[in-house]
C-alpha cells in the first residue's frame, strides 16, 4: 500500500476545506457589526459547519485507528516524531475547538442547535475565550503541517501522491 484509501483522502480534503471556511466565517463573524444580517448568517453557518466537522473528525479518528495506512516516508526519526506530534496536536485542537464551541453555546444558554445562535446571545465565558485562542494555535500547527508536506514533496517527492486521488 503506497497511498491512503479514497475515503480517508476524501474526508481529509473535505475537512480541510470546511475548517478553512470555519476559520473565515468565525473571523468575519466577529468583525461585522453586531446587528448585521450577514453576521447572523455567518455565525449560524459557522455552527452548522462545526457540527459537520465534528462528524468528519469522528470518522477520521475511526479510520485512523482501524484502517491500514501506508508506511511512513523515509525520514530521520526526529522528523517522524514531529510528524506524529503535529498530527496528534491538530486532532486535539480540532476536538478542543469543537468542545469549546459547544461549551460556548451551553454557557450562553443557547443550547445545542447551531441554528439558534445569535450574536447577542453569546456571552463572555471561559469556553468563548478558549474558542478564540485555539484557532491561532491551529493556524501554527497547520502551517507546520503544510510546510512539512511541501518541504518533503519538493525534496523527496511522494507526499502528494499519498494523499491525492488521481482523476481517471
Amino acid at each position: 500500500m503506497t497511498k491512503y484509501k479514497k475515503p480517508i483522502i476524501a474526508i481529509h480534503w473535505f475537512s480541510a476545506i470546511l475548517i478553512i471556511v470555519l476559520m473565515l466565517s468565525g473571523m468575519l463573524g466577529n468583525k461585522i457589526a453586531q446587528d448585521s444580517a450577514l453576521r447572523l448568517n455567518l455565525i449560524k453557518a459557522h455552527g452548522v459547519i462545526g457540527v459537520v466537522v465534528l462528524v468528519l473528525t469522528v470518522l477520521r479518528l475511526f479510520f485512523y485507528f482501524t484502517a491500514e495506512h501506508p508506511p511512513l516516508l523515509e525520514m530521520p526519526n526526529w522528523r517522524k516524531q514531529a510528524f506524529a506530534w503535529n498530527h496528534r496536536l491538530i486532532y486535539i485542537v480540532i476536538v478542543a475547538l469543537l468542545f469549546s464551541g459547544v461549551g460556548m453555546l451551553i454557557s450562553s444558554g443557547i443550547g445545542l442547535s447551531p441554528l439558534s445562535i445569535t450574536p447577542d446571545k453569546i456571552v463572555d465565558s471561559t469556553a468563548r475565550n478558549i474558542h478564540g485562542i485555539l484557532p491561532k494555535l491551529f493556524l501554527a500547527l497547520l502551517a507546520m503541517h503544510v510546510g512539512g508536506a511541501l518541504h518533503y514533496q519538493f525534496t523527496h517527492g511522494k507526499t502528494f501522491a499519498r494523499m491525492c486521488v488521481k482523476a481517471k
